[in-house]
């Protein structure tokens, strides 16, 4: 591996690589043979530099990152808690008295119509979102089986059966329209969702296989998207995967901070690497 570092930037994208295991050797080696601005390398000039990149790889590849991680945890919990130093309630009671006070009733749209009634107990029903969920999982599977240079004949079964999901997925927006009328269907946002996919993957089978097949005005691929996109519906049926996913956007509140002393770090690194 050949690389020129000619100032604290280059020395900071080199720790960037380092992090990487995969050229960490390859770093190891070039710091090692190198000798002298404006000369060629020299097999095992330095080898005095080698404990520098292991202590690098050790202190911020396998412990700082963890350490601060549970720092910034821990300092966060404590700091909130001291401002109910002085209270008389726990955590757990404090904790109750919030969500008591800021829960907020899930409203819940029962039509009064008696045919109205019958389609929106089906599709609430526990059997139906279990079926529309094992269909979806089964799509990804199909959407998986592509393969390249796949024969004429097996490119035209995925195709048929991704006619028959979009089939499928469009009956249960009607259905569900049917039941929920216009205003209480949107008020969802999981429901605006599936419409989104479900006109997408709509538009797809209508412009690739019947209006311009063959053609290349729009990207087909574009419209392909949202064959893939069917699986976000699973996200909307549970309530786990919901939970882990707001979870995980949560936490990207603090990555600021903690890119912000990362960076730090390889600054001064990278300065006291140029000496």
């Amino acid at each position: 591996m050949s690389r020129s570092i000619d100032d604290s930037l280059d020395f900071s994208l080199v720790y960037v690589d380092n992090l990487n295991n995969d050229v960490y050797f390859s770093l190891l080696h070039t710091a090692i043979d190198s000798k002298g601005e404006g000369e060629g390398p020299i097999y095992n000039y330095r080898p005095f530099v080698a404990p520098y990149f292991i202590a690098f790889l050790i202190v911020i590849a396998f412990f700082m990152v963890n350490i601060f991680v549970g720092f910034v945890i821990v300092t966060f919990q404590n700091e909130g808690e001291q401002e109910y130093k002085n209270c008389e309630l726990d955590k757990n009671q404090r904790k109750c008295i919030e969500f008591a006070l800021k829960a907020r009733p899930i409203r819940r749209y029962i039509p009064v119509k008696k045919v109205q009634l019958k389609i929106w107990w089906f599709v609430t029903s526990p059997p139906f979102e279990y079926a529309i969920f094992s269909l979806i999982m089964i799509n990804t599977v199909v959407l998986a089986m592509k393969y390249n240079k796949q024969p004429d004949n097996y490119s035209k079964a995925l195709d048929y059966l991704n006619i028959v999901f979009t089939a499928i997925f469009a009956l249960e927006f009607v259905l569900k329209m049917a039941a929920f009328h216009f205003r209480n269907y949107f008020s969802d946002p999981s429901n605006c969702c599936d419409f989104i996919i479900v006109v997408g993957s709509l538009i797809d089978i209508l412009y690739t296989d019947i209006i311009a097949p063959g053609t290349n005005v729009i990207s087909i691929n574009f419209f392909r998207l949202f064959r893939v996109m069917r699986l976000v519906k699973v996200l909307s049926r549970g309530e786990g995967i919901r939970t882990l996913l707001w979870t995980f956007i949560k936490s990207f509140q603090a990555l600021p901070y903690v890119a912000l002393l990362i960076a730090m770090l390889f600054f001064i690194y990278a300065v006291i690497g140029m000496q």
